[in-house]
Parts: C-alpha cells; structure tokens; sequence
C-alpha cells in the first residue's frame, strides 16, 4: 500500500492508502472524502514510471466517476450488468447494447490500471475441481481452525435455502447466505431434472419445515422456471414452503427497476402480455441483500442461535489448544514436519 494526499478546496489535505497502479503506465483514478468538508474528491494518481497521466476525456471522467460513486453506494461486489442497470438509470449511459458495452469497457480498464479491484466485479460462472490439500498436518488444522463453523440451523425449527437464478449474481448474495449459513442454490434458469430431484433428497434427509426463497428475472421464463422448480421439488415428494421473493411487480413499481424488451423467440412470450421484463440484475444490491437477509432473520429463534454461537467460539478455543500442543519432528532433507 501506498500513502498518497490530496488538496481539497477547503485547504485540508486528505492522507489516504492506495495499492497503486499494477502496470508502470497506469493512473488509477481514485475517490476520496474531505474528512473536514465532506466533500468527494476525485484524483489521478501518479504514474509509477514517473509520467504525467495521459489526460482523461470529459466523458471517461464522468462515467468512471459514476462507478466509483456507485461502488462506494452500493458496495461490492457487483455484476457487470448491475452496473450497466444502476448507470442506466442515472443517465450516464443509454439503456442499450451499445451502453452495455460501453460499461464492460470501463470497468476492464479501471480493473486494469488499478481504479477498482478485480475481485469488486462479481463473476461466479467460472471455477475448478480440486480436492483440498496441504503441506502437513498443521496446515491441514490451521486451514479447518480458519474456516470451521457450526451448522447454525442444526438447532433451529426449520430450514432455509435460497435459491438464485444466475451464476454471475450468487457472488452478491452470497456475503448474506455465507452469513447465516444458509445454502445458496444457483438455478441457472431451469433446473434439470437431476439438480432437482437431489436438492429434494437432500430437503427431505434434513425432515424440518423447509423454507425456498427464490430469485430470478421478471419475464416469461423467468416466472415460469420458478414455477418448475416449485413443481419438481414437490414431485420428488419434498414438502417445501415456496416463495418467489424477486423480481415483482411492486418491485418494479417501488423502486422504478429499468425494463427491456421481452425476448421474442420466448414462446412464453405471447401469454405475458404488455407486462415488462425486468432483469434480477436491475435490482441494486443492498436491496437485493436486504430482501435476502429478510427471508432468513425471520426463522431464527435468537436465544438459540446465540448459543450455537456461543459453542462454536469454544470449539475454536479447542482446535486452538490441539495446535499449541501439536508437536514438531524434523523431516527429511531437514523439512520440518507434524507428526
């Protein structure tokens, strides 16, 4: 990290960290708040090759601006098209192709030159198959002292899942899900006949009230592939309470989500009428969050979660004790290793 400083018009001189640029040539443009004014400062940030930055045109300013401001609003991470959505909707570019494009652009340059994180853009349609390893014993229980957790649900009187519609999204939600422990499913529209039928199994193996919260698009096929999941889940006798949380009419009404045009080839298309289509990505995040959090705060008994709370912390301590105990032998090559 670097400490850099810049002058605000009230004369204070703003001290703040930044990672600096990855590549010599870059600027980053970064945003900073006065600390005596409140004012939002906007800065380049030297070259690390020692160059005056190139200088920026009036409307990449602008619209770069416009994503600071929106991440520093809404948090991250973020998808590429509720960027494109929330950048729409505050005119900064045209609700189209063409400003989609535009918004893809933006955000691969200021991920480039440093301005944003990579990790800020939400993308969960790529990964890999590996099963975990380690260097030794030690590591193998520093690793589990790191990420054990208690099943908080073990305890309550019911079970939650929340169900999503798009991959790229499940990395918005899922700093709620991951919150309180609550499975995230990532439907991908339809759901195949195997997702189903094993989602069902694992429900009914739980045999507790079991709650589906659904997120997905409000158009023909976005209504309908709720409905089928709904429908499989029961035909693989899981009794489940169903409720298609987002997006809704009200929804669009409330909070004047943009729409697009219904997708023709559709067959569904006919039956949905003049109704919009609106994307689950229109939905800015921390509503999207709060609509989450909402579905699971009501079915936690609080006095119950907070001792399974309370036992986790003493497990902790104990996996901490075994690691202090955990002895040391010199391995081969002079390698230091746990027995």
């Amino acid at each position: 990290m670097f400490v850099y400083e810049i002058t605000c018009d009230c004369g204070h001189k703003e001290r703040f960290e930044h990672a600096g640029a990855p590549r010599p040539d870059a600027a980053p443009l970064v945003r900073v708040v006065c600390s005596a004014c409140g004012r939002i400062l906007y800065g380049r940030l030297p070259r690390q090759d020692g160059r005056e930055p190139y200088v920026m045109r009036a409307d990449t300013l602008r619209i770069r601006r416009a994503i600071l401001d929106l991440f520093a609003e809404q948090g991250a991470p973020l998808t590429v098209r509720q960027v494109f959505y929330a950048l729409s909707v505050r005119q900064v570019i045209p609700k189209s192709e063409r400003g989609y494009r535009v918004t893809q652009y933006h955000l691969a340059q200021m991920r480039r030159d440093g301005s944003i994180p990579y990790g800020w853009i939400a993308d969960n349609t790529r990964w890999q198959i590996k099963s975990p390893s380690y260097s030794g014993l030690r590591a193998a229980l520093q690793r589990t002292r790191e990420i054990y957790r208690r099943d908080l649900w073990a305890d309550q009187g019911v079970y939650v899942e929340v169900w999503v519609e798009k991959d790229a999204l499940a990395g918005v939600i899922s700093r709620v899900t991951d919150e309180f422990g609550v499975p995230l499913l990532v439907a991908r529209g339809y759901s195949s006949m195997t997702f189903l039928y094993e989602a069902a199994e694992a429900i009914k193996a739980i045999g507790k009230p079991t709650y589906v919260y659904h997120f997905g698009d409000y158009d023909p096929s976005g209504v309908n592939a709720a409905e089928k999941i709904q429908e499989g889940l029961a035909e693989h006798g899981a009794r489940v309470h169903f409720e298609r949380v987002a997006v809704t009419e009200e929804q669009i009404e409330q909070y004047s989500l943009p729409s697009r045009p219904t997708k023709k080839g559709d067959p569904r298309s006919k039956k949905w009428g003049h109704r919009p289509s609106v994307e689950l990505d229109a939905l800015p995040a921390p509503i999207l969050r709060d609509l989450v959090r909402d579905c699971i705060t009501r079915h936690i008994d609080v006095a119950v979660w907070k001792r399974t709370l309370a036992i986790e912390a003493e497990e902790r301590r104990t996996l901490e004790m075994i690691l202090s105990y955990l002895p040391q032998v010199q391995g081969p090559a002079g390698v230091v290793s746990t027995v």
